[in-house]
Parts: structure tokens; sequence; C-alpha cells
């Protein structure tokens, strides 16, 4: 099972005097995480659970992000979730779903 996660992350770029510079500063970023489950099935029907970490993505969107000056910083103002991939194999089958948030 494969589980993605599509978002944004704004970025303020702030100067050393502390003034945050105007515009909107959005990044993309995409976390995915795959697991094998063996399941145990009852009527068909099977419980799972999975985790995705968006830290390192959302970072590395950061990261990505360009200001004005080297001397300025970079700070997480809002993050936004636009849409969950799931994608589950079995018996060479493949199933996927896109659900929007």
């Amino acid at each position: 099972m494969t589980v993605e996660v599509e978002g944004e992350v704004t970025v303020l770029c702030v100067s050393p005097g502390g003034n945050v510079a105007p515009g909107q500063n959005k990044e993309p970023f995409t976390a995915v995480d795959s697991r094998t489950f063996v399941p145990s099935a009852k009527n068909g029907q099977f419980t799972f659970t999975i985790a995705v970490d968006v830290a390192d993505a959302i970072a590395e969107a950061v990261a990505q992000h360009e200001c004005a000056n080297r001397n300025w910083t970079k700070e997480v103002d809002d993050v936004s979730f636009n849409s969950v991939t799931i994608t589950v194999e079995q018996d060479g089958q493949t199933i996927s779903r896109t659900l929007g948030l």
C-alpha cells in the first residue's frame, strides 16, 4: 500500500530587521510512504493504519524557496493539504483512489 500526500507550504521571507517580504510564497510538496500489510481479513474486510510523515517534505520545500537575500530567514506560515492518494496492490491488481481535501 502506498499513500501520497500533496500540499503547499507558505514560506515567509523575513529580513534581518524583522520585516516580512510581501507576496504569496507558496511551495508545493509531496510526501509518500509505502507499507506491506499481511491482512487478517474478517468477512472480506481488514482495517489498517498508515501515517505519512510530511515533515521532511515540508522542510525540503522550504529549503528550495528563494528569498531576495541570503541574509533573510525563512519561516513557515501555513501548511495546506490538497489531496491524498491511496494505492493498494493485491494479487496483481492495483486500486488507486485520490481524495481531495
